[in-house]
């Protein structure tokens, strides 16, 4: 019998948080580290503001890809050939099939979820992390870091799906691709915006 709360669903061996349920571990992460450690204790004023938001939105981005699979349901070593042959390893065919699908009903809510949604997921990381620290966090680093989260995001689901035998999530190089390029088109977006109001800026000094 599945129990559902504003905070995240519970059917029989798994554990699913809502984006509520996300942002709420996120403050307590926020809270901890704003208590234990010294870079939650040195921001101050409105980077501080920053700092939660930042906690908050990578707790929803663990909402929104991560369920939790409760012992009960592990079986490991079974199905592991389906499991790994289920993998889409083809750059943008699956994205390609859910459109081409999505236009066959004239109902394009699934592909502006599953494409849009994994392509925003990250992108608030290109924006906030360099305006938090804008000398340590070039689009080299902010690139590095949203291939790494999706690659563990990936990583983490296949473990799952390995862990209990059966397809949890699916996994998908098309995710890597759209968390990615998500994160770098609004770190590039966030970097125009910055040089254009410190042109204006100059302008308004002289």
């Amino acid at each position: 019998m599945p129990v559902i709360t504003p905070l995240g669903s519970y059917l029989p061996g798994f554990l699913s948080l809502t984006p509520l349920g996300g942002a709420a571990l996120g403050a307590l992460a926020f809270l901890f580290c704003r208590r234990f450690t010294r870079c939650g204790r040195e921001v101050g004023g409105g980077r501080l503001l920053l700092l939660a938001l930042l906690f908050l939105w990578a707790g929803v981005v663990f909402s929104l890809t991560i369920p939790i699979a409760f012992p009960s349901q592990w079986h490991p070593g079974a199905n592991v050939r389906y499991v790994l042959a289920s993998i889409q390893y083809r750059p943008l065919e699956s994205s390609l099939l859910i459109y081409k699908n999505c236009a066959s009903i004239q109902n394009y809510w699934p592909f502006l979820r599953l494409v849009v949604g994994n392509f925003f997921l990250l992108a608030p990381f290109g924006v906030l992390l360099p305006a938090l620290w804008p000398r340590r966090w070039k689009l080299g680093r902010v690139a590095l870091l949203a291939g790494g989260i999706s690659l563990g995001i990936e990583g983490s689901q296949l473990l799952l799906n390995l862990l209990c035998g059966s397809l949890v999530r699916t996994v998908e190089v098309d995710d890597l691709i759209l968390n990615l390029s998500g994160c770098v088109a609004c770190y590039l977006l966030f970097a125009l915006c910055r040089a254009l109001w410190r042109r204006c800026r100059k302008k308004a000094a002289r």
